[in-house]
């Protein structure tokens, strides 16, 4: 099986020169950009090894969730994944 890691833009998800003429002529990166990454019922959960979130409040209410359901998923507060 492929790693999804390997098939993700990581690129696209860590800039912020969201221009359609950026510097490495990635035109469909707004695109990209607005795309939700939407899981539920298609990906198992123990496929996930990060969750991100935007701050210590959020990261305490995914922690909570995880533990209800007994999953090991590492949470981690990454503020440049988003549009602030």
């Amino acid at each position: 099986m492929d790693n999804i890691e390997n098939k993700v833009d990581w690129r696209s998800i860590k800039t912020t020169d969201f221009r359609d003429e950026n510097a490495d002529g990635d035109e469909d990166r707004i695109r990209k950009k607005h795309a939700e990454f939407l899981v539920k019922d298609y990906v198992p959960a123990n496929f996930i090894k990060r969750i991100a979130v935007l701050n210590q409040t959020k990261k305490e209410q995914v922690e909570a969730i995880i533990e209800a359901l007994n999953l090991i998923i590492e949470v981690k507060i990454k503020t440049e994944f988003y549009f602030l």
